[in-house]
């Protein structure tokens, strides 16, 4: 998963640095007058990335996940959660929220997750009740984490291909 940074303080200037005149340019600080501006990438390991690799693509999607549901059904679904150095993100203090709608434009949604978050782990529950709500087809889905400072990140999406019950 490509969470963000949830749980934990963002980075000031991330992975890509801005540097002016040699020197690194501060957080509100505005840049000389004349100065030229030099972006550099560097991986969460510090390698840089050639300046001749550009354009630059600055990943904040969150990761696509498609599920195959059964309307009807319970659905248990769990999310682990990493930093960008790929290891167990700290979730202390987040919330999560998950919801299926036919469309990403409907105002409601169809049906709702219950959500529980311990350690790096989001635990996703489609309660059959809610599931009963799915329409067959192809719905769309995301998950957010909402951590203490109020900083929503989306952590998952995608499509939700409902195949329609036969008991009721």
């Amino acid at each position: 998963m490509r969470p963000g940074y949830p749980g934990g303080p963002r980075p000031r200037t991330g992975p890509v640095g801005v540097q002016y005149a040699g020197a690194a340019a501060n957080e509100g600080e505005p840049f000389p007058t004349g100065s030229a501006l030099v972006v550099g990438l560097r991986d969460v390991r510090g390698v840089a990335t050639p300046a001749a690799a550009a354009p630059v693509t600055v990943d904040a999607l969150p990761a696509v996940v498609n599920l195959l549901a059964y309307q009807g059904d319970d659905y248990f679904l769990n999310l682990f959660v990493t930093d960008p150095a790929g290891d167990p993100a700290n979730l202390t203090g987040c919330t999560a929220k998950a919801e299926v709608r036919v469309t990403t434009a409907d105002a409601a949604p169809l049906a709702s997750f219950t959500a529980t978050v311990a350690a790096d782990q989001v635990s996703l529950h489609l309660p059959h009740v809610e599931a009963a709500k799915l329409t067959a087809g192809t719905l769309r889905w995301d998950c957010q984490l909402t951590d203490a400072a109020g900083v929503v990140t989306t952590i998952a999406s995608g499509t939700v291909v409902v195949t329609a019950e036969v008991t009721r």
